[in-house]
């Protein structure tokens, strides 16, 4: 029993230990009657297990960009940072939007922990229509990941051309004042034909302009239909999860706005 707990401490031992535990706690099952003291070596083999359990968390930071600008001054919202895999090499890259500097931005997962040059997703003219938003997903179908990019008042998808290399596709092109205006967006099969929708929160771009919860119909490999509010109050979401909540086989939202956590059951 010395020699096992000596083992433990080292730790390129830990992966033979759930071997060790079960062995000590047979061989005193096998050897002792008294019912209290095998109590007492399971409590005292468990205890190890949660000394082995968790002697080790985590390592040191490990810093991969020092120039993400996610937050805006300007506009007074924060990005979000997303995974997913971008060029198709099976391991998760890194995907932001850098608000005020009007880019859209991923790193690739070199694969071992480490990861490559940032890339700046080109294709469109970012000086006006700075992005505010973005969301991975494979828009239509093709087995690669999309990217969403939400902007003032404009939506546009960069499709994957396989290897991380990407082309840029207007959705929806209106103007500022009376377009999606959104900080968050997501996606889903919202009315259940197998193709994926997106839904965003529309803040409102100016005087007179719509604001709420908004979706759009994906038509087919990636064509969307046009914006359709529910919800008309004044900000919409500023964070939306897509998923079927009350287990009736279709996707519902789960939304916050501000301190408010509040759901819109899909009513198909």
């Amino acid at each position: 029993e010395l020699s096992f707990m000596t083992q433990l401490e080292n730790p390129r031992h830990k992966k033979s230990f759930f071997l060790q535990f079960i062995s000590l706690f047979l061989f005193h099952l096998n050897k002792i009657k008294s019912a209290m003291t095998l109590r007492l070596t399971f409590f005292i083999a468990a205890a190890m297990l949660a000394r082995t359990t968790f002697a080790q968390l985590f390592g040191g930071q490990q810093i991969i960009s020092n120039q993400p600008n996610l937050y805006s001054d300007a506009y007074g919202i924060a990005g979000n940072i997303h995974i997913a895999d971008l060029d198709g090499d099976e391991d998760m890259d890194v995907l932001w939007v850098s608000i005020d500097d009007h880019a859209i931005v991923w790193l690739e997962n070199l694969g071992d922990g480490s990861f490559g040059a940032q890339h700046t997703l080109t294709g469109y003219d970012f000086s006006w229509y700075r992005p505010l938003c973005t969301h991975p997903v494979d828009i239509d179908a093709d087995g690669d990941i999309d990217v969403i990019s939400v902007e003032d008042g404009q939506i546009g998808v960069f499709r994957n051309l396989s290897d991380g290399n990407f082309a840029y596709q207007v959705i929806n092109l209106t103007d500022w004042t009376d377009g999606v205006y959104s900080s968050f967006v997501t996606s889903g099969d919202l009315d259940g034909d197998g193709d994926i929708d997106l839904v965003m929160e529309d803040q409102g771009g100016g005087a007179g302009a719509p604001a709420g919860m908004v979706w759009m119909k994906n038509i087919c490999m990636g064509h969307f239909g046009s914006e359709q509010y529910f919800n008309n109050d004044d900000y919409g979401g500023d964070e939306i999860v897509a998923t079927d909540l009350d287990e009736d086989s279709d996707i519902d939202l789960l939304v916050r706005t501000g301190t408010t956590v509040a759901w819109y059951e899909n009513l198909g």
